[in-house]
């Protein structure tokens, strides 16, 4: 499952939001595998720092309390 989300990801660096969005939805669907979850948060970091910016811990966080994001 996590060798695809990378696959998804990757195709959608070329945007912030939309790499967001994907993300926090393709936590949403690894339910509680935290395992996987943080591997997939590190190779986020990793690979896209351009895209894994000060937001997306806010948009992480609103997955998991269903708060909605404050900016």
């Amino acid at each position: 499952m996590k060798e695809m989300a990378k696959s998804i990801l990757s195709r959608l660096s070329c945007d912030q939001d939309l790499f967001n969005k994907e993300l926090r939805k393709l936590i949403m669907w690894m339910g509680n595998n935290t395992e996987e979850i943080e591997d997939l948060k590190k190779w986020s970091q990793q690979y896209f720092p351009n895209l894994y910016s000060e937001k997306t811990p806010k948009v992480l966080n609103e997955t998991f309390t269903g708060n909605p994001v404050q900016e």
